[in-house]
């Protein structure tokens, strides 16, 4: 049985308890937890449905503690489909019955949710405060396992605002708490934190260890849930490290598990990542089988977050396709539902993409005002690797109007610039418009170390243009 499992269990057997002692709210805890394991198996309308019929029933009664808990299940629902606004409306709420109440446990678990949707929006900023709330409360009551929690989530948005020495700390926290406890699932989450974190430095064997002992306690455990999403980090190591085979197996084994336990919000993601590398190797027609599968289960679930992710990662393959128009079509629904949700890491991300669309179609003036507003927003949240791309795409849309000013700016990055794949993009837009034998060799040399290591359909692509340029 997974975690996930067990608590259902156990809430199952603490209501049939209660319902012996209070037969008045029996009937409401039953359908909660009914709510709840459709909501786990990916049933969400129906589970929204008991969710809602729960809250209305619970004003009846007049039971604050019991509408506090309804608008808070219903609020956890309604924030994984991208309801943000509505899903935050309803933990303020909880929030403020749980203070009316003097439930200092309440409202310590609710800001931790109220902190995730800023989060997910971006709001780095917010987020922290309501973390930061969270950990306050928790250590005031001295409940350990909530101050984990607080202390996971503040490293989060640390990892996140770039800050790896402080999320590690925070992880290492998280991790030294849920030792002290001997609460092996908390433990093992915080290994995949840490593992998390040493895989974005690249730091690929000390990501392995940290998943290798992660999944050691889960299998120990026999948390399929949890195991499934270890798996998964596994695949991302692999995928960094260009070894597709290894990373396509996790991540078929990450939808394996995922569809035996039928978490279809997690069968998408391994579907979407599956078909990211189907992309980067060119195989695009099973790429676009895998994205349209996520895009299925997405809109099952209409978790619109995820609809717009995988729309924009359609966009890019009908580019690469180049069925401009469709994909057009794919980025702005992306877009569209970006804009709606205020989710800003994948916004800039989608407006950036379209605005390199724009520019290959010679829409310059659309590509400009869609690339400035993607900067905008990625130096707002500080997402290098988009911030990168939309100063390349500047330098790009200048170069129409202003050659040396174009080429200027491509020399301060470079000068800025220390990532091999960076490096490799600048020499390439520099022989593009100088001509530059020194800069065709030197792109040339780290195309082909990029690919060794990694081996893109991008990669392989420049190293065949640019090695037919040093024949001409």
């Amino acid at each position: 049985m997974n975690k996930r499992g067990y608590k259902l269990r156990k809430l199952w057997v603490e209501v049939s308890e209660e319902g012996g002692r209070n037969k008045k709210y029996y009937p409401l805890q039953v359908h909660q937890r009914k709510a709840e394991v459709l909501q786990f198996i990916g049933r969400w309308d129906e589970a929204e449905v008991i969710y809602r019929k729960n809250l209305e029933w619970s004003y009846e009664v007049k039971d604050k503690k019991m509408i506090a808990e309804c608008k808070n299940s219903l609020g956890r629902l309604l924030y994984p489909k991208g309801n943000y606004g509505v899903a935050f409306s309803l933990f303020e709420d909880t929030y403020k019955l749980y203070n009316e109440l003097g439930d200092k446990y309440g409202v310590t678990t609710t800001l931790g949710w109220m902190g995730l949707v800023y989060y997910d929006q971006s709001d780095y900023l917010k987020a922290m405060e309501c973390f930061q709330k969270m950990l306050n409360f928790a250590e005031e009551l001295n409940d350990k396992q909530c101050i984990s929690i607080a202390v996971g989530h503040i490293g989060l948005v640390y990892w996140y605002q770039g800050n790896s020495t402080k999320a590690m700390e925070c992880y290492q926290r998280k991790l030294n708490i849920a030792e002290e406890l001997n609460h092996k699932h908390a433990i093992s989450d915080a290994m995949g934190n840490i593992g998390n974190l040493y895989c974005e430095q690249g730091n690929y064997s000390k990501a392995i260890e940290c998943y290798r002992k992660q999944m050691k306690i889960i299998e120990e455990l026999g948390a399929k849930y949890s195991l499934s999403h270890a798996v998964g980090n596994m695949g991302v190591v692999y995928y960094y490290q260009g070894n597709y085979t290894k990373a396509i197996e996790c991540y078929q084994r990450y939808f394996n598990i995922s569809e035996e336990l039928g978490a279809k919000e997690d069968m998408g993601i391994a579907l979407s990542n599956i078909g990211e590398i189907y992309y980067e190797q060119g195989n695009y027609f099973e790429a676009m089988g895998c994205y349209q599968r996520k895009l299925n289960i997405s809109e099952e679930l209409n978790d619109k977050r995820n609809i717009s992710i995988v729309m924009c990662n359609l966009g890019s393959l009908y580019g690469r396709l180049k069925n401009y128009a469709r994909a057009e079509e794919y980025y702005n629904k992306a877009i569209s539902i970006g804009r709606e949700l205020q989710v800003k890491f994948f916004l800039c991300e989608c407006l950036h993409s379209k605005a390199d669309l724009c520019f290959i179609l010679h829409n310059m003036e659309e590509a400009e005002t869609l690339n400035n507003e993607a900067l905008q927003i990625a130096e707002e949240i500080k997402r290098p690797d988009i911030i990168f791309q939309c100063r390349v795409l500047r330098a790009k849309i200048m170069a129409q109007k202003n050659i040396t000013e174009a080429i200027d700016q491509f020399k301060n990055l470079l000068k800025e610039s220390t990532e091999d794949s960076q490096l490799a993009s600048l020499h390439y837009e520099l022989f593009r418009l100088t001509g530059e034998q020194d800069h065709r060799t030197r792109a040339l040399e780290l195309y082909r170390k990029l690919y060794e290591k990694t081996p893109k359909i991008l990669y392989k692509e420049r190293i065949e243009e640019l090695e037919k340029d040093e024949v001409q």
